[in-house]
């Protein structure tokens, strides 16, 4: 749980971009980008007097695009 807690705080610092990697096929993606809409995914069980985080949801959108289209010859 503290790990969960040192990554919540980090996506919801007020920092405006962040360094983003993304995993691919053969390494990462490293992109500019902003974080939004973070929130846990909770689930309740017995009524609702305990609930446990199941997951993490959040935005993340890159400052430029990734991918360019190709230009066609």
């Amino acid at each position: 749980m503290n790990q969960y807690d040192k990554l919540f705080s980090k996506l919801t610092e007020p920092k405006e971009f962040h360094t983003i990697y993304h995993p691919k096929n053969n390494g990462y993606y490293e992109f500019q980008g902003y974080i939004s809409g973070v929130e846990d995914v909770i689930e309740f069980s017995k009524g609702e007097s305990a609930r446990i985080i199941t997951g993490l949801k959040c935005d993340i959108v890159s400052k430029q695009p990734i991918f360019r289209p190709r230009r066609r010859s």
